[in-house]
């Protein structure tokens, strides 16, 4: 037997990492908007107007006049957090 034989295999690296950063962050989004709208709209909250939400960070309160073009901003805006 060698030494060779007897060393553990080289771990993966550090090239997985950005990966899962991104597919932790896009599931993690994914279900935490998922929740938000589902909560709001037993409320009788419009998932749109959850999006506008979001892009008032952004735009301000002209945020809930802009339509489906801010909700739009607003799922980008809360992807790019969560990521």
């Amino acid at each position: 037997m060698t030494v060779a034989d007897t060393t553990p295999a080289a771990p993966r690296g550090w090239g997985a990492v950005p990966a899962a950063i991104l597919l932790g962050g896009a599931v993690a989004g994914a279900l935490d908007i998922t929740y938000a709208c589902t909560v709001w709209a037993l409320k009788g909250v419009a998932p749109e107007r959850i999006l506008q939400s979001v892009a008032t960070g952004l735009l301000g309160r002209a945020a809930y006049e802009g339509g489906e073009g801010t909700a739009g901003l607003g799922l980008a805006l809360h992807f790019s957090m969560t990521i």
